[in-house]
């Protein structure tokens, strides 16, 4: 059985060694959400190593390529990447290494690269995290994801213009969006590929690195119109996609937040979003109209 849906997925997996018996990040637990992912009817591209990808269980299908490379993108410039890391602050040493935020940039240059290469002729593109199902619940939607017309992608936390012209907001996680899984237009895709690509050389170049997360939240606000997001935490990423299904306070927050700050287009949207919920309440259905008549 083959996904149908027109999206090419693309994910990656190396070992970049980092070494922790934490159960979220322990290196050996990775094969079995692979396993759990790579058993999913989607175009799936994955890049990985040769070695890795002998330990990974799976069946042969026409819709599941693996792409082997020796050199990771970024890191070519660890050295460099570790001098900027220097500065970013974080409460989980032991997965936040500069191996790491190299790696969550890696993302984009490869998904670049598959696009350029197109090789299911697919109009959609999606990121999707190899270790997804560590967090993500739901995995079963997933090829039944609908192709947005924009950019989609999830948010966790409001974000103020202030906070993302503030030179330091890329040094610490902020969290604002979740990365694992993002979806595109192939056009709109490679837009945003190139915009992190370039934003990440441009702080580089002044020794400033931070996780791939701060810069989606940085080009979110600069080019709003690109993006269609919605609102939910991790496990959310794929039962709220298409609809406001669970934990509504984070979509609710959000709200309050953005009208807090006088800001009528993301007030738009999460309102938009809230009335989606199956199981909305009156409070919050009154709120979204509300915020609508603005």
């Amino acid at each position: 059985m083959e996904n149908n849906n027109g999206i090419t997925f693309v994910t990656a997996f190396f070992d970049i060694g980092r070494r922790t018996d934490a159960p979220m990040q322990k290196f050996d637990n990775y094969f079995g959400w692979i396993e759990q992912l790579l058993k999913l009817p989607i175009n799936l591209c994955f890049y990985t190593s040769s070695d890795l990808h002998d330990r990974m269980k799976y069946t042969p299908r026409n819709n599941l390529k693996f792409i082997f490379i020796d050199k990771i993108p970024y890191f070519d410039r660890i050295e460099e990447i570790k001098e900027a890391w220097r500065n970013y602050v974080t409460g989980n040493k032991e997965k936040d290494t500069a191996e790491f935020g190299a790696m969550t940039h890696a993302k984009f240059q490869l998904m670049y690269r598959t696009i350029n290469n197109d090789p299911y002729g697919d109009n959609y593109y999606a990121w999707i995290d190899a270790g997804l199902f560590k967090v993500a619940t739901n995995k079963e939607l997933i090829p039944r994801l609908t192709p947005p017309d924009k950019i989609r992608m999830m948010m966790l936390n409001y974000i103020s213009s202030d906070e993302i012209n503030d030179p330091n907001f890329i040094n610490s996680c902020r969290y604002k969006y979740a990365a694992g899984l993002f979806i595109a237009p192939k056009l709109l895709m490679n837009i945003f590929c190139l915009l992190m690509m370039a934003y990440a050389e441009k702080d580089l170049l002044t020794k400033r690195f931070g996780l791939e997360q701060e810069y989606m939240a940085i080009i979110y606000r600069k080019y709003p119109d690109l993006f269609s997001p919605y609102y939910g935490d991790f496990s959310d990423l794929i039962i709220n996609y298409s609809a406001n299904n669970r934990n509504h306070h984070v979509s609710r927050n959000i709200l309050t937040k953005a009208l807090q700050n006088n800001d009528k287009l993301e007030a738009t949207k999460v309102a938009k979003f809230i009335l989606t919920s199956p199981s909305i309440n009156e409070t919050d259905r009154k709120l979204a109209e509300v915020c609508l008549k603005l």
